[in-house]
Order: structure tokens, then C-alpha cells, then sequence
């Protein structure tokens, strides 16, 4: 079975939100604001990763064009 990224990302912001946040301590703001940065970091991801695909895309057929100009040389 294969997990795609978009689920995998979905399952860890929902784990951070459900079940990892509420159990740190109300005095610990460092905890705290770490765990709202990585859920932060995560959703940015998420939006991100359809528009990383096609970057990655496009990267890999520029080098393959290149490397068939410099073969071909």
C-alpha cells in the first residue's frame, strides 16, 4: 500500500491538533509555540505540494533536454 503525501500530511496535522497539543503543559510557551510552528510548516506543505509536482516536473524534463543536447555533442 502506498500512502500519498497529501494523506500523510493530513494524519500528522490532525495527530499534532488532536492529540499531541493538548497534552503539553499550560506553562510551556516554548512547547507550545513549536508545536503551532510545525503544524504551520505542515500546512503550508500541503498547499504547496500540488505546485512542487509540477515544479518537479518541469525541472526533470529541462535536464533531460539537457543531457540529450550534451550527449548529442
Amino acid at each position: 500500500m502506498q500512502l500519498r503525501p497529501e494523506i500523510q500530511i493530513k494524519t500528522i496535522i490532525k495527530a499534532m491538533v488532536d492529540v499531541v497539543m493538548p497534552t503539553l503543559q499550560p506553562d510551556n510557551q516554548l512547547a507550545a509555540e513549536q508545536s503551532q510552528l510545525i503544524v504551520g510548516i505542515l500546512q503550508l506543505m500541503e498547499k504547496q505540494l500540488p505546485v512542487q509536482y509540477l515544479f518537479d516536473r518541469d525541472e526533470l524534463t529541462r535536464l533531460t533536454e539537457t543531457a540529450k543536447t550534451l550527449t548529442s555533442l
